[in-house]
């Protein structure tokens, strides 16, 4: 196992609790969003500039409303948690069969609703997605939220729930149905829905899936359906899985809430830890990879008030540190 050290961006973008975390490279940024902070961040390797958003005026108004009215709306300290957890691009296909959303080319999620929204105003679209009940009652609870978000290398979106209050068993992970725009539910029993990443190693394709408190990799077999394979124990591991990502090789990198460090492993193999990644904060949440030739590994944090460091993005570069382990490009949402 090597060991590998990190570094921090700390010149702006803190973020109470980073997650969401997505390279384009199309163009060479890095987006994330702050759960708690109700902000979209945006990081331009071009310049190292870092762009944000505060997207607290949203709540659940009406668009129409927000656009007539945004100059006399609260300040964004009058507006509650509407905990934005992932942030996905479109794909250019999506957008010229669909060119009503040309001007909103990101996927964004907002408590119980998936949204389109666009930097250049930050407004949303009016098209609202919204999380469909899954019990008896036809009611969807207003605990429940949204969490991890990420394409499939189809386009296919997944997301997770989970209940506000953190009660066990409570979330689902959803896929949406690209014909009508419906969630439709996949797994259920799910306690805090997170990590997802996907495999062709050109005898089968995998799907990877974190319900954080099961300390495990779910492994399954990925077709027209999906169907479970095994669990990666992650018991022996500090700290708890959260979001992740996979490289070029298959190789998977988990970050470890509370853990204070990202873990690389092959999935295909055992739980044995390839690499690990010792950061100077406690709570690591996501990963991905970024830069022109993808090997840069991002990771967004969670504020710890004794951490200096910590809910910002800290990054490890593969080159300097001799590792071929690459990225592959970002999943964009199609329809």
């Amino acid at each position: 196992m090597s060991l590998i050290q990190s570094e921090v961006i700390t010149f702006g973008g803190r973020s109470k609790l980073g997650e969401g975390i997505f390279y384009n490279s199309i163009n060479n940024e890095l987006y994330w969003v702050d759960i708690l902070g109700n902000h979209i961040f945006r990081l331009s390797e071009s310049n190292l500039s870092i762009t944000q958003w505060d997207i607290s005026h949203v709540g659940n108004l009406s668009p129409d409303y927000i656009s007539v009215h945004k100059n006399i709306l609260p300040p964004p300290s009058a507006h509650p948690a509407i905990y934005p957890s992932c942030i996905i691009p479109l794909s250019a296909n999506t957008m010229i069969k669909h060119p009503e959303l040309s001007e909103f080319p990101f996927l964004v999620n907002i408590q119980q609703q998936l949204r389109f929204w666009s930097p250049v105003d930050n407004i949303f679209h009016s098209y609202i997605i919204p999380l469909p009940p899954t019990d008896l009652d036809d009611m969807v609870d207003s605990n429940m939220r949204f969490n991890d978000g990420k394409c499939d290398p189809f386009g296919n979106l997944f997301i997770g729930t989970m209940d506000i209050c953190n009660r066990p068993k409570r979330g689902d992970l959803f896929k949406l149905n690209s014909s009508n725009l419906k969630l439709e539910p996949i797994l259920g029993d799910i306690s805090i829905s997170n990590g997802l990443a996907w495999l062709n190693n050109k005898t089968n394709y995998y799907m990877f899936y974190i319900d954080t408190p099961e300390k495990t990799v779910k492994v399954y077999e990925y077709k027209c359906n999906i169907t479970f394979l095994y669990n990666i124990d992650l018991h022996h591991i500090s700290g708890s899985p959260d979001g992740m990502t996979i490289d070029n090789l298959g190789y998977l990198w988990i970050a470890m809430w509370d853990g204070g460090k990202v873990i690389c492993i092959n999935p295909l193999a055992d739980n044995n830890i390839i690499h690990e990644i010792l950061l100077p904060v406690s709570r690591p949440t996501n990963c991905t990879f970024g830069g022109s030739n993808l090997n840069f590994l991002y990771i967004s944090t969670a504020i710890v008030d004794s951490e200096e460091h910590s809910g910002y993005i800290h990054v490890v570069d593969m080159t300097k540190n001799n590792l071929p382990n690459r990225g592959l490009p970002g999943n964009l949402l199609e329809f």
